[in-house]
């Protein structure tokens, strides 16, 4: 999969959302050179691990603002952060017994569904951030 291109489009407004996308981004963008061969196996998953770690204190830290500000549709927003914490949660079971995972199928994953994520739901949560906290 080719590099994901952080684009001005992509930014909430908030830094404190921001700076963690734009991480999260540079680290799919890294990990085919992480994982040898780019196939993640039982020796190999500490990329993986990383970055599903990342995921999961960004969306703490995420729901945490969430919260602070009263978004709306809080419920709905970590309902979709639940549903990526619960693939993680798979695909690091089925690397741990055995499977082979590309970093292609990882990164294409995961690209897909941040920008989608970022354009759809981060960018809401960023105009009410704004609204709310000036």
């Amino acid at each position: 999969m080719a590099d994901i291109e952080w684009l001005d489009k992509y930014n909430t407004g908030v830094e404190r959302i921001d700076g963690r996308l734009k991480k999260f981004v540079e680290m799919l963008n890294q990990l085919p050179a992480k994982v040898p061969g780019g196939i993640i196996t039982k020796d190999a998953s500490e990329p993986l691990l990383e970055l599903s770690k990342f995921a999961r204190e960004s969306f703490e830290d995420e729901e945490a603002l969430m919260q602070d500000i009263d978004f709306p549709d809080y419920t709905e927003h970590k309902g979709e952060h639940s549903a990526l914490r619960q693939w993680f949660v798979k695909k690091i079971v089925e690397v741990k017994g055995g499977k082979k995972l590309g970093t292609d199928e990882v990164s294409g994953y995961l690209g897909k569904w941040l920008i989608d994520h970022i354009l759809k739901e981060d960018k809401r949560v960023g105009q009410a951030a704004t609204s709310k906290m000036g």
